[in-house]
């Protein structure tokens, strides 16, 4: 009875957190005296939650009511009516959601619960932007400057803002009814979904996962084919049977339940599907569709990259697909193979055939222990310069690097610098080619002083500058006060010597806390005697602190076993034994999800496989290209007849060739393009003909009566000229033509014209004054004109 009584209460404090009531403000002493009204108020406030979660539709109503009466005034108030469109609009979602015509998710379900307390804090800005206009219109109308039907629209805006202020502000005291019975309604919709999901545990979370990942690689088809959207909709529908039973989601036997439920409709979807021949089918034309448009993808792009026929590149693509599958590996594709051959091409700048050994280990380390494509490449090229495999490279420097980590007590990441080498210059590189052990060295050092290779050999570069270098730590010393030794430095630098390089710049004994205490002239000195600014020597210190307190997560019995097996083999065996092992961690460094994506590409090669013996199909499509420019040409031989055709007969011959077009479309479909071929030769042959039929007769010398006109004459530059209705043509090379007379243009005898021009002004009466007194009363003859003879 006690358990009973207090599994009633557990429930009434439930439904006060969902009722949103304070249930320490309760008398519960009346309770605790008659057991018998627990379940009396249990009941009342069921019915209460029962009553608030039905009337959504209603609460939306509401929310609308209020936007249209604040849509009658044309004050700015439109921040108010978003807030309460979008009130609306949560609770028409969860009205969809309680008729069962959709289904919100529980990230769905909080977002709109943040959304309802976001618009709270909207209406309140709004709040006092409304009050912002009320004002000012109340003082628009006491200024006595308005007309009478202005005063009465400003008291009609006046009411309807009074209207949007009183329910903008139940909403932000929470006083309004429909608002709380919102929020309560999102938070029971959240707790019923909690609980649904955690009857569905990690099963439901697989299968809408799978569901997702097969999409992404697409695979819709797949997915479609196993029913999973079916499969979904059944372990939800038990779930939710299970929650509103009110038995216990977090059970096992319950989480069982649903599981086994969608185990049982997968089989069930798979066993429809494959029944179902078009699904089947549907399913193998459309993968077999995507791998042969991706072959060809990647066929064309090597062709593009590497600059040699399609051919040619289709070829070498087949070896890629043998690669891929004799690694045995999932995570070994032909795409994969594909663009380790493309990226160490590239960065060599070559286009020359590359072993399995080296591109499928490329693909292994960039796909499955997720080398960048730059550190994947530099361990390729040093294969291809050694002649050492990939892997035994890249085995050797990790355990190098692994080894120095456990003698040292250091963590320093071992892929990580792996990927600082990459970085490094070709001069550098060629120098450690043969020495992956050293160039480790040289790179741990470096991380261990706090710098990448990189940066180390900027450091380099400026201690060789011995002139300059002397004088910069000669000046570090009178300035700080501390003696620098650096000569060894330099001699390091000067051999390639970065390990001893790094060393021995870490023996300068300046810490972090010694540089704090320098000022910048004195930070500056000794950064430019050590050859770096003062801003990398300062994140170099810090570094080199940082990583002083770190160790290393395998622990002390990493290196105590370390140590007990290069007694037992040796320093060297005991470095190549511990790489094998780095390497083969991080080759299994990739979660489930990448090695379910991995497999599932790897399935995908199976059709990739039956469609590469085809691939030469495309060299037909290629023949047909060219067929189709062949058939091209002769057109414009037509073009000039087509031009000289009425429009008419323009148009029908434009229907001709659109169905001819339609019919080799159709042709090609029902042959799978081998009938195109044909047809195209056939038109091709037929085209010939008419080419040949429409090339310029040549005629003989001769007059062409008028009765056979009008003629049709094109000279050499292309020019189209008819001739008019009635008119004959004669053609021959000796036609003269009789020129018409030719008219001489007339002679002027300027002198003589000039002589009576001259004349002419002489007899005009001009009166010429200079500052008001009359000087001429004629033109003088110079300026009446200057004549001259031409």
């Amino acid at each position: 009875m006690a358990q009973d009584i207090n599994a009633e209460f557990q429930r009434l404090q439930q439904l006060a957190t969902s009722l949103r009531k304070d249930f320490s403000s309760f008398n519960l002493r009346p309770v605790a005296e008659d057991a018998s009204l627990i379940s009396e108020l249990l009941a009342k406030w069921e019915d209460e939650l029962e009553a608030i979660s039905r009337n959504s539709t209603d609460i939306a109503a509401s929310f609308k009511n209020v936007v249209q009466e604040i849509s009658k005034t044309n004050v700015g108030i439109n921040g108010v009516k978003k807030s309460f469109n979008s009130l609306t609009d949560i609770a028409r979602q969860l009205s969809y959601q309680q008729q069962g015509s959709t289904k919100l998710t529980l990230e769905q379900i909080q977002k709109l619960k943040t959304k309802a307390e976001q618009e709270r804090t909207n209406l309140s800005i709004q709040k006092e932007v409304l009050e912002t206009q009320k004002a000012q219109l109340i003082a628009s109308n006491r200024s006595g400057n308005l007309s009478v039907i202005q005063a009465q629209k400003n008291r009609r805006e006046i009411e309807l803002i009074n209207g949007a202020l009183r329910d903008s502000q139940s909403i932000i005291d929470a006083e309004s009814e429909n608002y709380k019975d919102l929020l309560i309604q999102l938070d029971a919709a959240e707790d019923k979904q909690k609980r649904v999901n955690e009857a569905l545990g990690l099963g439901g979370n697989a299968i809408r996962g799978m569901e997702t990942a097969l999409n992404k690689m697409g695979l819709g088809g797949l997915s479609k084919a196993l029913g999973l959207d079916e499969v979904q909709k059944r372990m939800q529908s038990i779930a939710e049977e299970i929650e509103e039973s009110g038995e216990d989601t977090s059970k096992f036997s319950n989480k069982f339940k649903v599981l086994k439920g969608g185990i049982s409709e997968v089989g069930s979807q798979l066993t429809k599907s494959l029944k179902d021949p078009l699904v089947v089918i549907g399913f193998l034309v459309t993968q077999l569709k995507d791998a042969f448009l991706s072959l060809d993808t990647m066929i064309g792009n090597t062709a593009k990259n590497m600059g040699v026929s399609y051919n040619t590149a289709a070829k070498l693509n087949s070896s890629f697909v043998l690669m891929a599958g004799n690694s045995g590996n999932v995570f070994v594709t032909t795409k994969g193979i594909n663009e380790s051959f493309n990226q160490i091409n590239q960065a060599l700048g070559t286009n020359g055939v590359l072993s399995e050994e080296i591109l499928v280990a490329q693909t292994e380390l960039v796909k499955q222990a997720f080398y960048s494509v730059e550190a994947a490449t530099m361990l390729s090229k040093l294969s291809l310069a050694t002649g050492k495999p990939t892997k035994e490279i890249a085995a050797n420097f990790l355990g190098s690097a692994k080894a120095l980590n456990l003698v040292n007590n250091t963590a320093i990441n071992e892929k990580q610098l792996l990927e600082d080498v990459s970085k490094l210059s070709k001069d550098t590189l060629a120098t450690f080619a043969n020495q992956p052990g050293k160039l480790a060295e040289a790179a741990y050092e470096a991380r261990k002083l706090g710098l990448d290779l990189e940066k180390l050999k900027g450091t380099q570069d400026s201690l060789l500058n011995i002139e300059s270098s002397i004088a910069a730590e000669f000046e570090a010393e009178v300035l700080t006060g501390k003696q620098l030794n650096l000569e060894r430095a330099r001699f390091f630098a000067l051999t390639n010597d970065y390990a001893g390089l790094a060393k021995e710049l870490g023996r300068q004994d300046i810490t972090r806390a010694s540089f704090a205490k320098m000022n910048v002239l004195q930070q500056e000195s000794v950064a430019k005697a050590m050859g770096m600014s003062a801003d990398t020597m300062g994140g170099m210190l810090m570094d080199q602190e940082a990583m002083s307190k770190l160790s290393g997560i395998e622990g002390d019995n990493a290196k105590e076993k370390f140590d007990n097996l290069v007694k037992q083999v040796g320093m060297e065996e005991a470095k190549k034994r511990l790489g094998d092992e780095t390497l083969a961690n991080q080759m299994e460094s990739a979660s489930t999800q990448d090695k379910f994506n991995a497999s599932i590409e790897k399935l995908k090669e199976l059709f990739v496989t039956l469609i590469d013996p085809l691939m030469p199909i495309l060299a037909l499509f290629g023949d047909i290209a060219t067929l189709v420019g062949y058939i091209i040409t002769p057109f414009t031989a037509l073009t000039s007849i087509l031009n000289g055709v009425a429009d008419g007969l323009g148009t029908v011959i434009g229907f001709l060739v659109a169905a001819g077009v339609a019919a080799l479309v159709l042709n090609s479909s029902l042959t799978f393009g081998v009938g195109t071929a044909i047809a195209l030769a056939a038109a091709g042959a037929g085209i010939v003909y008419l080419k040949n039929q429409a090339q310029p007769q040549p005629v003989q010398d001769g007059i062409a009566p008028a009765n056979k006109g009008p003629f049709t004459v094109t000279d050499k530059y292309g020019a189209t000229a008819i001739t008019s209705v009635g008119d004959g043509l004669a053609v021959s090379p000796n036609i003269r033509t009789q020129s018409a007379p030719q008219q001489s243009s007339p002679i002027i005898d300027y002198e003589k014209l000039g002589t009576h021009l001259a004349q002419a002004v002489s007899k005009v009466n001009v009166q010429s004054n200079l500052d008001g007194v009359a000087v001429s009363s004629r033109l003088q003859t110079p300026m009446g004109i200057a004549t001259r003879k031409i």
